[in-house]
């Protein structure tokens, strides 16, 4: 028994493995603007569902992560460190 334990945790181990190796390909083959926009995209629709609940905290927070995108992108493409990034907590 421990035996078919050990090869179903060998392939499930492969089979994650196989699964963060797509992601990685995924983004590799995109630029930090398009998956900045591609979040952006999915945050807006996120806050469209969200508006019909009225819960001013669940929006306020969407918001906040929309501003987040929205400043990260605008420095991603004037190419100075935005102010949530690492390198503008550090410098």
């Amino acid at each position: 028994m421990t035996f078919q334990a050990d090869i179903a945790a060998a392939q499930l181990e492969a089979v994650a493995k196989d699964d963060r190796e797509d992601l990685d390909n995924r983004h590799n083959r995109r630029s930090e603007p398009e998956i900045l926009l591609e979040v952006g995209d999915a945050l807006g629709k996120v806050r469209e569902v969200a508006q019909g609940s009225r819960d001013g905290t669940l929006l306020y927070f969407i918001d906040m992560a929309i501003f987040q995108v929205c400043e990260s992108l605008r420095s991603e493409l004037s190419g100075r460190p935005s102010a949530f990034s690492a390198e503008a907590a550090v410098g």
